[in-house]
């Protein structure tokens, strides 16, 4: 259910603020006006669960931690462990401090009788409504040993193509980033030079000669202002 944060005013015209639980803005009006409380306002609280854990520590959950968190939980459900008592087992395995707090709150919220699912949607940063779906989609069906294991398959398969892409495309953009260096190369220092021999013929020079010192020109004149920006964009990659 969502988080409402509300302000209201007593009997005595005092304010009163607070957040709560309810199904829709207008069931936690009800419940309100049932306690003798006269609304002012009421705004749904955006949940941050999941989004500042990883900015918080510092550190972000990768997809081998995931894959490893599933596989072991598949293992250890499979094996009869009761679902929180696995998440605890896990818990204290987890080294990566975020990862460790999202897994801690599932926890807590599957032992107060929140479903698995449900639990895992609150961090969408940690888990896709891919993976929260298909836990559901376990824990309706009796399998969810089962949808953990294929979860931890098919994360490592996507991973493996992820890498497979990234490395094919290591040779165009380094190919790319060389002929980008070469012409630099040309325009800063090869280009001026002839640039003065032609001047000392006198005579007018084709237009693509012109055109190409023109852009020299532009560059050197410019340096200051794209070269911290190719810079900046080098170290990014």
């Amino acid at each position: 259910m969502p988080n409402f944060r509300y302000v209201a005013k007593d009997k005595t015209g005092r304010n009163i603020s607070g957040t709560a639980e309810a199904s829709e803005e207008k069931a936690l009006v009800d419940l309100l006006r049932k306690q003798e409380l006269f609304v002012i306002s009421v705004k749904v609280e955006r949940k941050k669960e999941g989004i500042s854990w990883g900015a918080k520590f510092g550190s972000k959950i990768k997809l081998g931690e995931l894959v490893l968190f599933s596989r072991q939980l598949a293992t250890m459900i499979d094996s009869g462990i009761p679902l929180v008592q696995a998440l605890e087992i896990l818990n204290e395995q987890i080294e990566n401090p975020g990862f460790k707090k999202i897994i801690s709150d599932v926890k807590k919220d599957v032992s107060t009788g929140t479903t698995f699912c449900d639990a895992l949607a609150k961090h969408p940063r940690a888990f896709s409504p891919l993976f929260v779906n298909m836990v559901k989609a376990g824990e309706q069906s009796g399998s969810l040993d089962d949808i953990m294991e294929r979860l931890a398959s098919y994360m490592e398969k996507t991973d493996s193509l992820a890498r497979k892409v990234k490395s094919a495309m290591v040779y165009p953009i380094v190919v790319s980033l060389m002929a980008v260096c070469i012409t630099l190369v040309l325009m800063l220092k090869v280009v001026p030079v002839f640039k003065g021999i032609f001047a000392d013929f006198g005579s007018e020079l084709p237009l693509p000669t012109r055109i190409l010192i023109f852009v020299s020109d532009g560059l050197i004149g410019s340096i200051w202002i794209w070269m911290p920006a190719v810079i900046i964009g080098i170290s990014h990659f």
